[in-house]
């Protein structure tokens, strides 16, 4: 029974990750192409892999935690009291408030970078904070996902839906329902819908509760938790530097 959940999952995931593919495909060789100007699609493509490297960085180490001690926390403490979800995602909320401290100084480097060569993504710089911070938090509730072997509902919304909503907002555009300004800006907060999911989903799962107190697993392996996340948080952002570094270039 168990092999055959296994095959089911995995059939339905690789669908909605083809077509997921392919609707990205219509996306960037059709649809961007025809009715977007070659700095316009620039600025969703530079957007979306600098939120992607900020997200990372505001997770704090968070992720890893997640895939190796949440199934540790489910085995040993009942759902209303897994006080887990909570500290991580005030980690994710602590590195989200430290972005927000520290990127304006940032800025001014940033502008005299790229002023000269993209002035599109100057104008809209400030669309990296709500496309990082709900980038961030989509990245951590989808570790959850994956500890809760949720694999055919993280799928579609990493895969598809993140496609299908942009193949939306394009068809919007194309229609003069709004202009580009109001494009890009629903554009950075894209992943916003996906993230409300994934809470339903841990709400449902009596995966998330309210517990501020520390159990005593939590004041047990505290130590070696930040010791894992730390180690693998340096190596998760030289992993998407590497990935984003042509188009942030």
């Amino acid at each position: 029974m168990g092999k055959n959940l296994i095959r089911k999952q995995s059939l339905v995931s690789s669908i909605f990750t083809y077509l997921g593919f392919a609707i990205g495909a219509f996306n960037i060789l059709i649809l961007f192409p025809k009715y977007f100007t070659t700095e316009e699609f620039g600025l969703t493509r530079i957007l979306l892999d600098v939120a992607l490297l900020l997200s990372t960085i505001c997770t704090l180490g968070a992720i890893p935690i997640v895939l190796k001690f949440f199934p540790v926390y489910r085995r040993n403490i009942e759902g209303k009291n897994n006080d887990l979800p909570v500290w991580v995602l005030g980690l994710v909320t602590l590195g989200c408030v430290l972005l927000f401290l520290i990127l304006p100084y940032l800025k001014p480097w940033i502008l005299r970078k790229f002023g000269s060569r993209s002035p599109l993504f100057i104008d809209h710089f400030d669309l990296l904070y709500p496309f990082t911070v709900t980038l961030a938090f989509f990245s951590v509730l989808e570790a959850f996902a994956w500890s809760l072997k949720k694999t055919i509902l993280s799928n579609i919304l990493k895969e598809f839906a993140f496609r299908l909503l942009t193949t939306v907002l394009i068809i919007f555009f194309v229609a003069r329902i709004f202009d580009f300004n109001t494009f890009i800006s629903l554009y950075a907060w894209i992943f916003l819908i996906p993230v409300a999911i994934f809470m339903v989903m841990m709400i449902r799962e009596n995966a998330i509760a309210t517990v501020l107190t520390p159990s005593k697993l939590t004041r047990r392996i505290k130590y070696k938790m930040l010791t894992f996340g730390g180690s693998l948080f340096a190596g998760a952002i030289l992993n998407i530097l590497a990935r984003t570094n042509d188009t942030i270039i």
